[in-house]
């Protein structure tokens, strides 16, 4: 069957609709977590580069989320930890992507859909990083997230 470009645009239309589905539902479950954990959480709406707000001793606690539904092999799943932009040039589209940096958010949730687990990490350990693998057993709790901001401020 040969594609045509019609298709193709179909095609890329549906996945990102797919990836905000899953994107969406990483950030109500780690909302829900966070709930649970004793802390207000909110969603941040707009173009900001991160999606939550956490409220912690009357701070706001930035944080990104990135979800995987899927194993990248048998023993680990993997995170793609980097954001997309598209530009416009010469009415051509183009996409490139970019390391977070250390204003863009503080901590981390990594979602994984299948187990309905959410870890958390510090931005101090991403830094520079566009995957991170992990294998879904890690404890990464928001307290000890909190506990190491914290100290990094003092």
């Amino acid at each position: 069957m040969v594609w045509k470009k019609n298709n193709v645009q179909n095609a890329r239309k549906s996945l990102g609709k797919i990836s905000r589905s899953l994107g969406k539902t990483g950030e109500y479950l780690t909302m829900y977590d966070i709930t649970l954990q004793g802390y207000e959480c909110f969603e941040i709406n707009g173009n900001m580069c991160f999606d939550l707000g956490l409220v912690n001793n009357g701070d706001v606690v930035k944080v990104q989320v990135k979800s995987t539904n899927k194993k990248r092999n048998k023993h680990s799943y993997q995170f793609r930890i980097c954001r997309s932009t598209r530009t416009i040039k010469n009415s051509k589209l183009s996409y490139a992507e970019e390391n977070y940096n250390v204003f863009d958010f503080d901590i981390l949730a990594l979602v994984f859909i299948p187990l309905k687990k959410v870890v958390y990490i510090p931005f101090s350990c991403v830094v520079s990083q566009k995957y991170f693998n992990l294998k879904g057993d890690e404890e990464f709790s928001i307290e000890q997230c909190l506990e190491i901001l914290r100290e990094t401020k003092e």
